[in-house]
């Protein structure tokens, strides 16, 4: 069975995201001004790594891809194509994220960050152990509660030792 979604766009965040963009830009006209009237380079500093920070966290598509034995989360945009993956073997747990600092509690210190800032679903974590490494590994996407189940049943499919939260599970 072949699971797939694509993060989504809510129009309400792409709306702030406007919002965002319009600041940075009157800010960086200011930082210009300042830099031409009185010389000081700090502030132009600060232009492309905001920008950075704003295409990091919302130009890029992420797509979650479910196959037989493995788990495939790929991220294309702006030309750039990066993808990450796991076998069955290697999942052990699947959850919602609520607090964060549950992963840490859990040893979790490597992760990788699979969503956008402009999808409204929320936050699911998949702990994947890999060979040879001491702690396990966070894979954080946005999913809707649909999927989200779907996913749950695949992997407990594909993997029995899997630890799942679900919805049955945690009333």
């Amino acid at each position: 069975m072949k699971l797939r979604t694509v993060s989504t766009v809510d129009p309400d965040n792409k709306r702030w995201l406007f919002v965002v963009i319009a600041i940075w830009l009157a800010m960086s006209a200011w930082e210009i001004y300042s830099w031409l009237t009185k010389g000081s380079l700090i502030g132009i500093a600060y232009i492309p790594f905001f920008l950075g920070l704003i295409i990091w966290r919302c130009a890029f598509q992420y797509e979650l891809i479910v196959e037989e034995g493995r788990i495939l989360a790929q991220m294309s945009g702006l030309g750039y194509f990066k993808a990450w993956q796991a076998t069955a073997g290697e999942m052990r747990m699947l959850m919602p994220l609520r607090k964060r600092m549950l992963l840490r509690e859990l040893g979790v210190s490597d992760f990788s960050h699979q969503y956008s800032s402009l999808d409204s679903n929320p936050m699911r974590v998949l702990l994947v152990q890999r060979q040879g490494k001491k702690n396990p590994h966070a894979l954080l996407f946005k999913a809707n509660d649909e999927f989200y189940e779907k996913l749950a049943r695949e992997l407990q499919r594909q993997n029995p030792e899997i630890i799942l939260r679900t919805a049955e599970n945690t009333k």
